[in-house]
């Protein structure tokens, strides 16, 4: 894939990988004949699985996938979930939806939709009565998430549907969202997880899936986001081997050279932009990355922005500091 320009039509720090965007379109776009249909095809219901460890973009290729005109053209509507929200944070031990969390789901698909969730939400309710039993709880929980699904698909059927899973924790959490089952029109889902458990291929009938595993950027796409992140000129050797090296100690891992890239970027900024000698660059990077308690990136982000005496850069340092905080939360 050829390193892009940073003129195209989409945010120049996001790597638009080509090849995989492709296999994205054509496998849920992929059409079945069928004699019912006025021109004769129609989408078939599918469900793509983007697999790999964390930091490797699978979101970011998501939201560029369904950015696309080729894949927004054939769908009505496209809905997006973050199951992932759900179990972050430590605030549960739980790695699958419960009841609650679903109707929540359901909830936050009817306001993307502008429908009302009352309807639904009412005959999805669970009568629990002080006498049952815990099997009888949780047969009746089954049966009130099942009824919320059915309307749910009657809700959608009509429409050309393409749902985002996005950090799917539990593959058994798909299927509350296969609203396809019961459409008569085209249903397709994208979900992103890093988890190895369930064979993608293994799955309802109903469904046509496939699976893609999201690699490691390339050495060109590393550097060009590492240049982009660190907010680089084209004056800079792009071929140093400093920098190929620092490319090697993020592994290729896109959140890695992001991160490396704004610690240059911070740098800079706290120096007035002042440019920087490839040795320069090298010691941060390298103090960072080898230090055990990462002081260099601390003393950086535990200091005060008042500084900073541009509101846009301090501006630029809050949100650092803050995506810091939340990726590297339990560190």
């Amino acid at each position: 894939t050829e390193r892009p320009s940073p003129t195209a039509s989409f945010d120049p720090v996001l790597i638009p990988r080509a090849d995989i965007l492709g296999q994205i379109v054509k496998l849920i776009c992929s059409e079945e004949e069928i004699s019912s249909s006025p021109n004769g095809v129609r989408l078939l219901n599918s469900k793509l699985t983007l697999r790999g460890m964390g930091g490797l973009g699978k979101t970011t290729l998501a939201a560029i996938a369904v950015s696309l005109k080729d894949l927004r053209s054939a769908f009505d509507c496209i809905l997006w979930l973050n199951l992932g929200s759900y179990f972050k944070g430590g605030t549960t031990n739980r790695n699958n939806l419960d009841y609650d969390m679903y109707l929540d789901c359901l909830r936050n698909l009817c306001c993307q939709l502008n429908l009302s969730a009352d309807k639904f939400l009412q005959c999805g309710e669970a009568f629990i009565q002080p006498g049952d039993n815990k099997v009888m709880k949780g047969v009746k929980i089954m049966q009130a998430m099942e009824r919320s699904k059915n309307e749910m698909c009657r809700m959608l059927d009509g429409l050309k549907v393409l749902i985002v899973l996005d950090d799917v924790w539990s593959h058994d959490d798909v299927e509350l969202f296969n609203f396809g089952e019961r459409m008569s029109t085209s249903f397709s889902i994208l979900l992103t997880t890093r988890m190895l458990d369930q064979d993608p291929s293994v799955d309802s009938t109903s469904i046509k899936s496939s699976c893609l595993d999201v690699d490691l950027l390339t050495a060109d796409q590393a550097i060009y986001l590492f240049f982009v992140e660190a907010g680089f000129s084209c004056s800079v050797d792009k071929d140093s081997e400093i920098i190929n090296r620092i490319i090697k100690k993020c592994g290729y891992l896109p959140l890695s050279v992001r991160m490396a890239g704004r610690l240059i970027k911070s740098h800079k900024t706290v120096n007035d932009g002042a440019e920087m000698s490839m040795r320069e660059i090298a010691e941060i990077v390298f103090s960072a990355t080898d230090s055990p308690s990462t002081a260099p990136v601390i003393d950086i982000l535990d200091c005060s922005f008042s500084f900073i005496k541009d509101k846009a850069a301090a501006s630029e340092m809050k949100l650092l500091f803050s995506a810091f905080t939340v990726v590297f939360q339990r560190d």
